[in-house]
């Protein structure tokens, strides 16, 4: 057989090979329901503002998977994540809660971290992370009034308000998403790299062929 043919051959069998080992890779997807939130709370003379607010986490996936939820570093000091880490079964899903506390008008915007990471020992199983982005604009309030408190929405005394669940955050978060795939796995690089090779291979022992029938 031309040896331009074996070697066609041969990096055909390479290519389907590393294919193969990149498919045995078990690659999570990650699913949140809001993808942005957008909030205008009212801020009153002498008292913190505290915005509870959810976020839907599922687990599309056919196996467990450990969940972490952060706030970015740009709100992490005004935001505090109360359910920062559970599990969620196959088809299971959460309204994972923060805590917004605020004491002064302004715009403040970040994101909400989630990271699905596989709840299992097996290598073969790699995270992904998402993030829901925020945007508070705060407003002072012009009403003269004591504020009055609302099913989402508290309004503290500033002197109590440290003693109070969902407070300032006091240690800086850690991003977990930055490592994680976001959205192409190598096994969807693979095969699209795989296919440019091929047809380079196939283009050069063409070419070389026609070269010989012309000699």
């Amino acid at each position: 057989m031309d040896k331009l043919y074996l070697t066609l051959v041969f990096a055909l069998s390479l290519i389907l090979a590393l294919y193969s080992a990149s498919a045995s890779e078990i690659n999570l997807t990650a699913s949140i329901g809001n993808a942005r939130v957008i909030l205008y709370p009212e801020i009153f003379s002498g008292y913190s503002t505290i915005v509870n607010r959810t976020i839907l986490i599922i687990n599309p996936n056919p196996i467990d998977v450990k969940i972490n939820v952060s706030a970015s570093e740009e709100i992490w000091q005004y935001v505090k994540v109360t359910d920062s880490s559970f599990v969620l079964k196959p088809n299971e899903s959460k309204d994972a809660s923060f805590v917004i506390t605020l004491t002064e008008p302004g715009r403040y915007e970040g994101k909400i971290l989630v990271t699905f990471l596989p709840n299992t020992d097996e290598e073969n199983v790699s995270g992904v992370g998402l993030a829901s982005s925020l945007l508070i604009i705060a407003k002072p309030s012009n009403s003269t009034d004591a504020p009055t408190n609302s099913n989402t929405t508290a309004y503290v005394p500033i002197s109590n308000s440290s003693n109070i669940t969902g407070g300032e955050n006091t240690s800086s978060p850690t991003d977990n998403t930055s490592d994680l795939p976001k959205s192409i796995s190598f096994q969807e690089m693979v095969l699209p790299i795989a296919i440019i090779i091929l047809l380079a291979i196939v283009g050069t022992v063409l070419y070389l062929r026609s070269g010989k029938s012309k000699n």
